[in-house]
C-alpha cells in the first residue's frame, strides 16, 4: 500500500511530498481543480514536482463548489485594503472525500495534506483530523487513515524542511489570487506570509 499526497503546488503540500519521497514510500499525487483562481499557476507547480520525482500526477474536477471565500470572484482587497476571509466552506472535506475516493481505487492506505501550524480554519484543525480519519474508518471498503505531517509546524519551518527534503521553494506557487497569470498578487495572506519568511531567511 502507498501514500497519496494531495498536492496543490503550494509550499506545505510540496514539502509533504518531499517526505514521503525521501522515506521511501512513494507516493502518488493528486490535484484537484475545484475553481480556484490560481489553478493554472498551482497546476503547473505540482506538475513541474512530480516530473523532477517521476511521479504521475492525477487530476479531478470537481468545480462548482459555492462562490465564497477563496471562490468569491470579488475576493481581491477592498479599496480601503482590508481582506476577506478566505474561507471555502468545507473545502478540506470535499477534497479529502475526492481523495479517499481515488486512494482506495489505487490501493493507497494513506492520504497527506499539507495544514500547517498556521491554517486556523475549522477543516484544518487536529479535532478535524481526528474525526475525518474515523469517518474514513466507516466510509470505504479498505482502510485509510489521514495525516497532517505539518500541522504543528510553523511555517518558517516548513521553509527550512523544504531544503531539507529537496523541494525549491521557488518551484512552490502560493498566491490565491495571481494579478495576471504567472504573477503573484503580493497582497494576499499566502504572500503576505511567504515575503515575510523568505525576509526573515534572507536575513540570516
Amino acid at each position: 500500500m502507498g501514500e497519496l499526497v494531495l498536492l496543490s503546488g503550494g509550499l506545505d503540500s510540496a514539502v509533504c511530498f518531499g517526505m514521503a519521497v525521501c522515506a521511501g514510500r512513494m507516493p502518488s499525487a493528486l490535484f484537484v481543480d475545484y475553481g480556484q483562481p490560481a489553478v493554472a499557476e498551482e497546476m503547473h507547480a505540482a506538475r513541474s514536482l512530480c516530473k523532477r520525482f517521476e511521479t504521475e500526477l492525477a487530476v479531478v474536477n470537481i468545480r462548482g463548489l459555492p462562490s465564497v471565500g477563496l471562490l468569491d470572484p470579488n475576493y481581491r482587497s477592498n479599496p480601503s485594503g482590508v481582506r476577506h476571509s478566505a474561507y471555502t466552506p468545507a473545502r478540506n472535506l470535499a477534497l479529502i472525500a475526492v481523495a479517499a475516493s481515488h486512494a482506495e481505487a489505487t490501493k493507497n492506505d494513506t492520504i497527506s495534506i499539507g495544514a500547517c501550524a498556521e491554517d486556523n480554519y475549522p477543516d484544518t484543525s487536529e479535532t478535524f483530523i481526528a474525526t475525518a480519519n474515523a469517518l474514513l474508518g466507516i466510509a470505504t471498503n479498505k482502510p485509510l487513515s489521514l495525516i497532517a505531517p505539518l500541522r504543528s509546524v510553523e511555517k518558517r519551518k516548513v521553509y527550512k524542511l523544504a531544503v531539507k527534503y529537496g523541494i525549491d521553494p521557488k518551484e512552490t506557487w502560493s498566491c490565491y489570487y495571481p494579478k495576471t497569470a504567472g504573477n503573484p498578487c503580493g497582497r494576499c495572506t499566502p504572500c503576505l506570509a511567504r515575503r515575510f519568511v523568505e525576509s526573515t531567511e534572507a536575513e540570516r
